[in-house]
C-alpha cells in the first residue's frame, strides 16, 4: 500500500508540474492550481472523529493547453467503496481580480467511464468543453488573502436533487498541503439532509 501511494503521489507531482508549466497563468492562479492538485486523505480526521468517514480526494489538471484558466478533474471517494466515487467533477478555475477567483463546476457525461481517470489525464483528450454540463449557480467564489484561498457558493443558488435535497452549498479553504471542503444538501425547508453537520472534511495531502 505504501509503495502504491508513493507511486501515485509521484505520478501526480509529475503531471501537475507538466500541466502548470504548459500554461501562462498568473502567479496566484498558478499557486492555487498547485495547492489544489494531488492526492489527499481525510484519514487523520476520521481517526479523531467517527462522524467523518475516511475518504480520498484526487485532483489533477487536464487540458493543459487552455490559456484562459485551469481545468481540474476531481474525484472524491470513500476508502471503503473505492469503485464508487462520491463525486466526479470538473472544475474550471479563473481569475476575477488580483485576489479574487472563481471555480465553475461541471458534470461529466458517462462519468462511470472516467473513474480513476486522474491516473491518465489523456483520457480526457476526446472530451470537449461543450460535452460537459455546467452547474449553473454552483460556482465557488474565492478570495486569496496572501495565506489561504477561501470562499463558497452563493446560498440557495445551486440546485441539487440528490438524496431529497433541493439545493446544495460548498465551502472551500485551501492552504499548502490541505483542502477543507464542506459540501451540504438542504431541502426546500432549508433543513440539512446530507453532508457533515459540524464542519468541513479536512483533506491532508499525501
Amino acid at each position: 500500500m505504501y509503495k502504491k501511494r508513493t507511486f501515485i503521489s509521484l505520478l501526480l507531482t509529475i503531471l501537475t508540474s507538466w500541466s502548470i508549466q504548459a500554461q501562462d497563468l498568473s502567479p496566484d492562479l498558478n499557486q492555487m492550481v498547485e495547492w489544489l492538485s494531488g492526492e489527499f486523505t481525510s484519514s487523520e480526521q476520521a481517526q479523531k472523529d467517527d462522524t467523518y468517514k475516511n475518504a480520498t480526494l484526487i485532483n489533477v489538471q487536464i487540458w493543459p493547453n487552455a490559456t484562459n484558466g485551469a481545468w481540474i478533474y476531481s474525484e472524491e471517494t470513500w476508502v471503503s467503496e473505492p469503485e464508487s466515487p462520491i463525486n466526479q467533477r470538473i472544475f474550471f478555475i479563473s481569475e476575477i481580480t488580483d485576489s479574487e477567483f472563481s471555480i465553475d463546476v461541471y458534470n461529466l457525461p458517462n462519468k462511470e467511464n472516467y473513474i480513476g481517470a486522474w491516473n491518465n489525464p489523456n483520457a480526457f483528450s476526446e472530451l470537449a468543453v461543450f460535452d460537459l454540463k455546467f452547474k449553473d449557480g454552483c460556482t465557488l467564489f474565492l478570495f486569496y488573502d496572501g495565506f489561504q484561498y477561501s470562499g463558497e457558493t452563493s446560498k440557495g443558488s445551486c440546485p441539487d436533487n440528490s438524496e431529497g435535497s433541493a439545493y446544495s452549498t460548498s465551502n472551500l479553504i485551501l492552504v499548502p498541503g490541505e483542502i477543507q471542503l464542506w459540501d451540504r444538501g438542504y431541502n426546500a425547508e432549508k433543513k440539512l439532509v446530507w453532508g457533515a453537520k459540524n464542519g468541513p472534511y479536512i483533506y491532508k495531502k499525501l
